[in-house]
């Protein structure tokens, strides 16, 4: 968590509920919540890069489709 964003926004849960405060090699990019998240690479950001230019989170919601052979979802 960015020290900066905690000592402005430190007693505000609405802020951090709603903001992104993180300091890694990626930043929320797209996301339709409950279905898919894609964070995107930052440009800005000071260490490796992490090699991707995304990645993309899918939620399963459904034990089934966790639990199947991913060539069955």
């Amino acid at each position: 968590m960015s020290p900066d964003a905690l000592a402005e926004h430190g007693d505000d849960a609405d802020w951090f509920a709603n903001n992104d405060a993180g300091t890694g090699p990626f930043q929320y990019g797209s996301f339709e919540p409950g279905v898919t998240y894609t964070l995107d690479a930052y440009d800005g950001y000071w260490g490796d890069t992490g090699g991707y230019a995304a990645v993309k989170y899918t939620v399963l919601d459904s034990a089934n489709t966790i639990q199947a052979p991913a060539g069955e979802r």
